[in-house]
């Protein structure tokens, strides 16, 4: 009853104390030379999504998996971990059978033609021989030609894992492979670092909050904190009604940025995972000057 008191007092003062932040951050933040709606092309594409988690796919590039549906693309989407994690009184075997059952939603809705689920233990997932293997066989049974995978710098273990597993996999599969667009899930990448930028129109936007409607495990946290930030990276290409981000990289360059983080001893617990518009300023405050110095070092690498 109480925090729900403090939420309906504090809804108006930190609604606009976030968007004035968040206005300031993506308007005069410095910039990267980036390019947009690179990742589409003229032909049809098989495209490759790994998602730690249900929703994450939707979370981090719902609008743009809405217009690679709308050019006829074949998507494919990986789910590594169980979701028995997630934040439900449900017992750990109904939470997992729920979330299969909203991503199978998510693939009618986004016409996926494919899913996958990894079965990794959420919150535990790990780079073994077994994901490797099962990780190489999609990889080389579909052969895609793009691939969506979190960011290095993120506030969860499961999503860095995920993105070190493709690492390794790619190291073997194809090392001159470069069509790899990583994604922020809720931690924002600083914007110096984002070199691709996917426009959303205001349908696009209107449609992707349709699509974490169909979370329904997930509503203790709500969405509207990252649908916040996709309205303000606007800012970052100066066009549309918001905007979903990425930084495009090589094998070469995923393999580089995981060596320096892991010479660095990066740990995800150093950063705070943004949910809602309650824990928004918290979370970009909560080791603000560590992603900066780590985004520094990158942004030596991407250049």
């Amino acid at each position: 009853m109480l925090k729900k008191f403090l939420k309906l007092t504090l809804k108006y003062p930190l609604g606009y104390a976030n968007y004035t932040f968040l206005n300031s951050y993506y308007r005069w933040m410095p910039k990267s030379i980036f390019t947009m709606d690179n990742m589409f092309g003229e032909e049809k594409k098989d495209v490759v999504v790994l998602a730690p988690h249900v929703d994450d796919e939707t979370i981090g590039l719902g609008a743009t998996l809405l217009k690679h549906k709308k050019r006829g693309d074949n998507i494919y989407c990986i789910y590594v971990s169980d979701g028995s994690g997630s934040l439900t009184e449900a017992s750990k075997e109904e939470i997992i059978a729920l979330r299969k059952k909203e991503a199978k939603q998510i693939q009618e809705k986004l016409n996926i033609k494919e899913i996958y689920f990894m079965d990794e233990p959420d919150g535990a997932v790990k780079v073994t021989p077994k994901l490797y293997n099962r990780l190489y066989k999609i990889i080389d049974d579909i052969k895609p030609n793009v691939i969506y995978t979190p960011f290095f710098i993120d506030g969860h273990n499961d999503h860095i894992e995920t993105t070190k597993a493709l690492t390794a996999v790619l190291k073997d599969w194809n090392q001159d492979f470069n069509n790899i667009f990583m994604y922020e899930i809720n931690c924002p990448i600083v914007p110096i670092l984002v070199n691709s930028v996917s426009i959303m129109d205001e349908d696009s936007y209107r449609e992707k909050e349709k699509l974490l409607e169909e979370f329904e495990s997930q509503q203790v946290m709500a969405f509207d904190g990252f649908m916040l930030l996709n309205k303000m990276k606007r800012f970052i290409p100066q066009k549309g009604y918001g905007a979903e981000v990425f930084v495009k990289v090589t094998v070469e360059e995923m393999i580089k940025i995981r060596d320096l983080l892991e010479e660095h001893k990066f740990s995800y617990n150093d950063f705070r995972q943004l949910s809602n518009r309650y824990n928004l300023l918290l979370g970009f405050m909560k080791g603000y000057s560590k992603k900066q110095h780590y985004s520094k070092e990158i942004e030596k690498i991407l250049s």
